[in-house]
C-alpha cells in the first residue's frame, strides 16, 4: 500500500465584472456645485468582495464628468467599468422686469438716455446687450435687452423709451434801439 499527499491550493485569479450604472444626463442647478446620483453598479464575482468605490467628485461641473466603479475581490483582483455624467444647461438666463423709462427731451433727435441694465439670473456667467440708438428722438421708442450664457440660451425683454417735451417754450422779446 502506498500513500501520498497531495495539496491543492486553489487561486482567485479572475478579476469582479463590474457594470457601472447607465449614463447620466442632468439639468445645471450651479456652475461647478451640481449634485447627481449615480445608481448602483452591478458586480458579479466568484468569491466575496472585499471593497466597491468610484472616484466620483462631491458636486459635478458643466459638462462630461467620466466616474470609474472599482471592485476588489477578497484575493486582490481588480475589476472596473465607468460611468459617464454629463451636466447640462438648457435654460435660458432669467430677466427681471423693467419699468418704463420717460425722460426730459434735450433736442428734437439727440437725446441722451442712461440706460440701466436688467438684473439677470443663470447658472452660466451671461452677456447682456441691448439695441437701443446712441441718441433717442422724441416720442416712444422700444428697445430689446438680449441676456445670452455660454451655453448659447438666450432671453430677451422689451423696454419703452419715452422721450418727452413738457417744457414750455422761452420767449425772448429783443427791443430795438
Amino acid at each position: 500500500e502506498a500513500t501520498t499527499t497531495q495539496t491543492v491550493t486553489v487561486l482567485d485569479t479572475k478579476p469582479p465584472k463590474v457594470k457601472a450604472p447607465s449614463a447620466i444626463t442632468a439639468e445645471a442647478t450651479s456652475l461647478d456645485r451640481n449634485i447627481v446620483a449615480l445608481g448602483e453598479p452591478s458586480i458579479t464575482d466568484n468569491s466575496e468582495l472585499s471593497s466597491i468605490t468610484n472616484d466620483a467628485p462631491e458636486f459635478f461641473p458643466l459638462g462630461d464628468t467620466i466616474i470609474t466603479w472599482t471592485a476588489i475581490d477578497i484575493a486582490g483582483n481588480v475589476g472596473s467599468a465607468t460611468q459617464k455624467v454629463t451636466i447640462v444647461d438648457t435654460t435660458s438666463p432669467v430677466i427681471s422686469n423693467i419699468a418704463e423709462l420717460s425722460a426730459e427731451a434735450t433736442s428734437e433727435k439727440q437725446n441722451l438716455v442712461t440706460l440701466i441694465v436688467p438684473n439677470v439670473t443663470d447658472v452660466q456667467p451671461i452677456t447682456i446687450t441691448n439695441d437701443a440708438p446712441t441718441f433717442f428722438t422724441l416720442g416712444q421708442t422700444t428697445i430689446t435687452w438680449t441676456a445670452k450664457d455660454s451655453s448659447e440660451n438666450n432671453s430677451t425683454l422689451s423696454q419703452m423709451i419715452s422721450i418727452v417735451d413738457t417744457s414750455a417754450p422761452i420767449l425772448i422779446v429783443r427791443s430795438e434801439e
